[in-house]
């Protein structure tokens, strides 16, 4: 908190805002800090959204929104990033209902002839997006893709010092 207070007065008289973004695990715990930051009056008015690749759920959609609701704005503010088929925004539920204040953007399945569609589903429980998929239906394949760009490890080119 020292260093995001200290950058946040470094441009405090400027319009300079912050945006909180996770993938996968670390989705997770960006979600969990931005829940935090809603109770620092001065933090959260400088946090403009909070993006999400690939969540995992965090609890029942009763518990999400709940903290959603501390959110200003929670449908603008909070965007859910989902794969079409990506198994790891589903586990750990019985019936996978995203939660309701979720600005869901559904990554439609890219083919090779076809460009990345994305379908904006407002509240987590329409049952034509992510919400209405059967677990037989979802698969680690898509995890670590957003429409063409890759997290995996052709995506990272990092050289050794051997």
């Amino acid at each position: 908190m020292t260093a995001v207070r200290d950058v946040l007065n470094r441009y405090a008289n400027s319009s300079f805002s912050f945006i909180v973004v996770g993938h996968s695990l670390g989705a997770a715990w960006a979600f969990l800090n931005a829940a935090f930051f809603t109770t620092l009056n001065d933090v959260n008015q400088r946090m403009s959204a909070i993006y999400t690749f690939g969540q995992p759920l965090l609890g029942s959609a009763s518990f999400v929104n709940q903290i959603v609701e501390k959110f200003n704005r929670p449908v603008e503010r909070y965007v859910r990033v989902v794969n079409q088929n990506d198994l790891i925004p589903h586990i750990g539920c019985k019936k996978c209902i995203q939660p309701e204040f979720a600005n869901e953007k559904w990554v439609m399945m890219m083919t090779t002839t076809n460009p990345v569609q994305w379908k904006d589903c407002h509240g987590g429980q329409d049952p034509t997006c992510s919400s209405g998929l059967s677990c037989r239906h979802l698969s680690w394949a898509n995890h670590s893709a957003v429409g063409s760009f890759s997290m995996r490890g052709e995506f990272c080119r990092i050289a050794t010092n051997a």
